[in-house]
């Protein structure tokens, strides 16, 4: 309990599951998870607006460090996603996860060996029941059974059960190939899990605008050739060009501002990628892609009043 805002919560360490070790690729063996987060107010009166002036403050500087396009409104998710990146609770129904970083496994995507560690290591490998299981025709019998009787009914039953493990069991190692497949690719492409869907969409877009260029181009090039003067069969064509750029222009086809990926549980060494200062700056970066919206951050250096367009020493004493 904070008595300065008057607020409490729950603090509890939690260790990463089967699932988000193995599939999500976290390295980190805890979390630190904030919840059931609570308004407790002090008795006297003035305690208490002083206890809400600072829990507003504190609400007013962390959202303060939100950052929004041009046009859009916050919303609750944007609240969430700021409280979030900031580690800070203010809702009932809310939970802060923070990974606690000093005590990581040595390897991402596989099931972490207990020998490889001096100390004990909280990971339980989910274990598959049907892994292990013979699979029998049990449809096949040596003797007849009368309907409605105790025999038929236990057959029945077990050729229910039967055939509902193993479609159970087809779609696990379904899911299992799909995974390793989308894995692969993944490597393949090098990005992550939260990009993949994304990298994808901009290989295919750039390879289908690629495409249509150079189907177009030879047949624009034909009609020229065909039309030499500069009439309304030339104007055409090349209006028929500037649309044909338009529609196919690379650099402004798609919003790189609006996530292509659906939202997923981003994995500790994305986070902590993401959460470096000094990550990288998209404005030193000179593209095809932002080279028609050059940044505002750039200014030229005023003119000083010995500077000459000519050639020659300078006079600048």
């Amino acid at each position: 309990m904070t008595e300065e805002t008057g607020i409490s919560y729950i603090s509890s360490i939690h260790a990463r599951d089967a699932n988000s070790i193995v599939k999500l690729g976290n390295k980190f063996m805890y979390r630190k998870v904030l919840s059931n987060f609570q308004r407790i107010f002090s008795p006297n009166l003035r305690t208490q607006q002083k206890q809400e002036k600072r829990f507003t403050r504190s609400c007013r500087h962390v959202f303060n460090k939100m950052r929004l396009q041009p046009g859009h409104t916050a919303q609750n998710s944007d609240y969430l996603a700021i409280a979030r990146k900031s580690r800070f609770i203010f809702l009932k129904n809310q939970y802060v996860k923070n990974s606690i970083r000093h005590l990581t496994y040595k390897k991402a995507f596989t099931e972490p060996n207990p020998e490889d560690y001096p100390f004990l290591v909280p990971f339980y490998a989910k274990r598959h029941p049907n892994d292990s299981k013979t699979w029998k025709n049990i449809k096949t019998l040596s003797k007849h059974l009368n309907q409605r009787s105790r025999e038929w009914f236990t057959y029945m039953y077990n050729l229910e059960i039967s055939i509902r493990e193993k479609e159970e069991q087809e779609h696990n190692e379904r899911i299992d190939r799909f995974e390793q497949r989308e894995k692969q690719m993944m490597i393949y492409h090098g990005t992550s899990i939260k990009h993949f869907k994304a990298r994808n969409e901009l290989i295919k877009s750039l390879t289908d605008s690629t495409n249509d260029f150079h189907n177009y181009i030879p047949d624009y090039l034909r009609k020229t050739e065909l039309v030499k003067d500069n009439g309304p069969k030339r104007r055409k064509v090349n209006a028929n060009l500037k649309k044909f750029l338009t529609k196919h222009n690379i650099r402004q086809q798609d919003n790189f501002f609006e996530p292509t990926h659906e939202p997923l549980i981003v994995s500790d060494d994305t986070a902590t990628l993401q959460s470096r200062p000094n990550k990288r700056d998209m404005n030193n970066i000179s593209t095809s892609f932002n080279i028609d919206s050059p940044s505002k951050h750039f200014r030229p250096a005023p003119i000083d009043d010995y500077d000459s367009v000519e050639t020659g020493p300078s006079n600048s004493k």
